[in-house]
């Protein structure tokens, strides 16, 4: 399939294709023209292409993005989710009909099945509901698997027994008129502020004040 491609691309344009039948990569070569590494669609690198539709099964394939409102919560929060579906014809992308059925399933960290769905789409072609973590339950990574005519996509989140964070710092520019917009290898001048969120009552936190300036890599981190 790859060179069958690659050759009515080629074709179409009056290049000639050079590499074995079985050959994962193809060169194309006419006057000042060339095509290297060409196999497919889903791109890993400059040169590596790779087509994952044979990974589908026979059909109308159907491709689904899923999220939830935040990456990790806590046992006993609610979980809300989304997922977004759309036909795939060979990257020519649709909305499925309205009311399609989807099987939703919550798998636990030790992929125990711990809620099961059954939802269809609206007219946008998407689908979102909500379920709660059990008191008590294991902690790690969960998943989210979606399931629509045979296609199975899945999204993971965290489930920890996380506190949030009892201080604060942040970072202003002393450079306003970069807009808080540099580039790596420039020197950055930011003032630092650290302050406790949780006052005690016995000792009070006096808050904590930098300016100092940094070069080289750029980073949301200092």
């Amino acid at each position: 399939m790859r060179r069958s491609v690659v050759a009515a691309l080629a074709a179409a344009v009056g290049l000639a294709v050079t590499g074995g039948a079985q050959a994962d990569t193809f060169t194309v070569l006419a006057g000042d023209v060339t095509l290297a590494g060409f196999g497919g669609w889903n791109s890993y690198s400059s040169y590596d292409y790779t087509d994952r539709s044979y990974l589908l099964p026979d059909g109308q394939p159907y491709l689904a993005y899923i999220y939830t409102e935040r990456p990790i919560y806590r046992p006993g929060q609610a979980v809300n989710f989304k997922a977004i579906l759309r036909k795939d014809d060979d990257v020519r992308y649709s909305l499925p009909a309205e009311g399609t059925p989807v099987k939703v399933r919550v798998l636990d960290a030790r992929e125990n099945a711990i809620e099961n769905m059954e939802l269809t789409t609206n007219r946008f072609g998407t689908v979102n509901s909500a379920f709660t973590i059990s008191e008590g339950a294991m902690l790690g990574h969960y998943q989210i698997e979606v399931e629509v005519n045979g296609v199975t996509t899945s999204q993971t989140f965290q489930v920890e027994d996380y506190r949030k964070p009892d201080y604060q710092v942040k970072l202003t520019s002393l450079q306003p008129e970069k807009q808080n917009k540099f580039v790596r290898g420039e020197e950055m001048q930011v003032q630092i502020d650290a302050s406790r969120l949780v006052v005690s009552t016995t000792t009070p936190t006096k808050p904590y004040s930098r300016v100092g300036s940094c070069a080289g890599r750029t980073s949301s981190g200092i």
